[in-house]
C-alpha cells in the first residue's frame, strides 16, 4: 500500500479578522507567504470589491450579509474564506 503526502493544512491558511466584522477586516496568510488580491464576492456572486497590495480594508460600506473573499497571493495561491459583515 502506498502512501500519499497531503499538504500541511496550516501552512496556506489564511484568516480573517475580526468575523464577523462591521468596519475594517485583516486577512492574514501563513508563512512567509502574502496576499497580493482580495476579492469580496456575494453568494450570488456578485463582485463587491477589490483589494491589491493592502492586508487591511474597510468593509463597512457592505450590507451586513455572508460573503466569501477570494484570496491570491503572491505565489499565486487562491483560497477562498468565509466573512460575515454584520
Amino acid at each position: 500500500m502506498s502512501s500519499v503526502e497531503l499538504p500541511d493544512a496550516d501552512s496556506d491558511a489564511i484568516t480573517v479578522t475580526p468575523n464577523p466584522a462591521t468596519d475594517m477586516v485583516k486577512v492574514t496568510v501563513a508563512g512567509s507567504d502574502t496576499e497580493e488580491q482580495v476579492r469580496i464576492i456575494s453568494l450570488s456572486g456578485v463582485l463587491m470589491g477589490l483589494h491589491e497590495g493592502t492586508d487591511t480594508f474597510s468593509v463597512a460600506s457592505l450590507p451586513a450579509a455572508m460573503y466569501m473573499l477570494k484570496v491570491t497571493t503572491t505565489s499565486g495561491l487562491t483560497r477562498v474564506v468565509k466573512l460575515i459583515k454584520r
